[in-house]
């Protein structure tokens, strides 16, 4: 699967991408962008826009979940698909949009 993350694109649109592609893949489930005063299944309150994902694998959904701040997704997304030797697939490329 070859995704255009095209760097023109605003940074809210890429993140968006990045996490369903994930969700795709299926390394996580991409659940949901959140406001400012987000309050995670712990507890935990976030002051600024994050987005939560939940990762595979045993245990309650609280222990599974990921909330990632809207600065961390991009290098969070590109660190899994690197793990996978994926990166190369969805970095962008000149002419993949065309």
């Amino acid at each position: 699967m070859d995704l255009p993350v095209d760097p023109s694109s605003r940074a809210q649109s890429k993140r968006r991408t990045l996490l369903r592609l994930g969700e795709q893949l299926g390394w996580w489930t991409y659940e949901s962008e959140n406001l400012p005063g987000h309050v995670d299944r712990l507890g935990y309150e976030y002051p600024g826009v994050t987005y939560t994902i939940v990762r595979p694998g045993d245990g309650s959904t609280a222990e599974r979940e990921r909330v990632l701040l809207d600065e961390e997704v991009i290098g969070y997304v590109l660190g899994v698909a690197d793990t996978r030797g994926l990166v190369t697939r969805i970095a962008f490329r000149e002419g993949l949009l065309r």
